[in-house]
C-alpha cells in the first residue's frame, strides 16, 4: 500500500511538471482549451492500476527453478518469515493509510465548511438582481443556449462579477453593475459566467478541490491548482469569444470588460472571478 502511494504520488507529480512546462508553448499551438485539458492526466493517473510485468515460467532461468525444485523436495530448508513481522508491517502501511485519508477527509471537510459559509454570508449580504437587467440576462443566455436561469444577486459592497457554488450556482454582480458597465459590458460579464456553468468549470474546480484533498501533503499539487484556474479561464474566454459574434469589434469589447471588471472588481476566494482571471493571466505573463 505504501509502495502504491509512493509510486503514484511520483508519476503524478511528474506529470504535473511535464503539464507547468508545456503549457504555455502548447497553448500557442493548439489554444487554451487543448491547454486545459492537459491538467486532466495527473487525475487520470491518480486511479491507474499499478503497471506489472508479467514474468512466464519460460524467462525463468534454470537456476531458479532448480532452487524452487530443492525448496519444494527439501522443505526443512526454507526461511519462512515469522508472522509477528508480517502483522507488524500489515499495521503500519494500515496506520499510515488511515492517517493519510483521515488528514484528506479533514482538510476537504474544512474546505466545504469555508465554502458554505462563504455562500451563506454572500446570501444575506446580497439583493436579487433588478428587473431592468432581465433583457440582459435573457440575452447572454440565449448567446449559450443555457436553460436554465441561475440565481443573480448585487453585492452591496461592490463585489463581482463572480460565480460560486457547484449544485446551485450563484452570480454576484456589483450593486452598480448596471451603472458602471455599458450594455455590451453587461451582456460579456453574464456570458462570461454563464459559461463557467454551461462548460461544467464548477464542477472540475469541485474535482480539482477532491485531489488536492487526496494529494494533500505534495506543495506541487497545490500550486498547479493555482495555474489551473489560470488555464480553466484561458479556455473559458476561448469559449465565450467562438460564441459571440461580432468579429474583431466583438473581441475588443470583451477584452475591454474583462479589464474593466479587473479595476472595478474585487478578487475573492473560492470564486471565479473576472478580475482574477485577468491578474493571474498577466502575472504569468510577467513571469515570461
Amino acid at each position: 500500500m505504501i509502495d502504491w502511494g509512493l509510486e503514484t504520488g511520483i508519476a503524478v507529480s511528474l506529470l504535473i511538471v511535464l503539464v507547468l512546462l508545456v503549457r504555455r508553448p502548447f497553448a500557442r499551438m493548439f489554444g487554451a482549451g487543448a491547454t486545459y485539458a492537459l491538467w486532466a492526466l495527473p487525475l487520470v493517473r491518480l486511479f491507474l492500476p499499478e503497471i506489472t510485468i508479467p514474468v512466464f515460467k519460460e524467462n525463468v532461468p534454470n537456476i531458479l527453478t532448480n532452487i524452487a525444485l530443492s525448496e519444494t523436495i527439501q522443505p526443512s530448508l526454507a526461511v519462512t518469515k515469522p508472522v509477528a513481522d508480517i502483522s507488524e508491517g500489515f499495521n503500519i502501511g494500515l496506520g499510515f493509510a488511515v492517517m493519510w485519508v483521515a488528514i484528506g477527509i479533514i482538510w476537504f471537510t474544512y474546505q466545504i465548511l469555508r465554502q458554505s459559509a462563504f455562500m451563506s454570508r454572500l446570501r444575506l449580504e446580497t439583493q436579487t438582481a433588478p428587473q431592468r437587467l432581465q433583457p440582459e440576462i435573457n440575452k447572454a443566455m440565449a448567446t449559450l443556449n443555457l436553460r436554465r436561469c441561475p440565481d443573480i444577486r448585487l453585492s452591496k459592497d461592490n463585489m463581482g462579477p463572480i460565480i460560486t457554488g457547484v449544485i446551485k450556482p450563484i452570480i454576484i454582480l456589483p450593486h452598480n453593475f448596471c451603472e458602471d458597465y455599458t450594455l455590451a459590458q453587461q451582456h460579456f460579464a453574464l456570458v462570461h459566467e454563464f459559461a463557467h456553468i454551461k462548460r461544467f468549470d464548477l464542477w472540475a474546480a469541485f474535482v480539482v478541490l477532491m485531489f488536492r484533498a487526496v494529494n494533500w501533503p505534495n506543495p506541487l499539487v497545490h500550486y498547479a491548482a493555482h495555474k489551473f484556474r489560470v488555464d480553466q479561464e484561458a479556455a473559458c474566454d476561448s469559449f465565450v469569444l467562438s460564441k459571440i459574434k461580432g468579429g474583431s469589434t466583438a473581441t475588443q469589447s470583451y477584452a475591454e470588460t474583462l479589464v474593466h471588471a479587473a479595476k472595478l472588481g474585487k478578487s475573492q476566494k473560492l470564486s471565479v472571478p473576472l478580475s482574477l482571471a485577468l491578474a493571474q493571466q498577466n502575472e504569468d505573463k510577467n513571469d515570461d
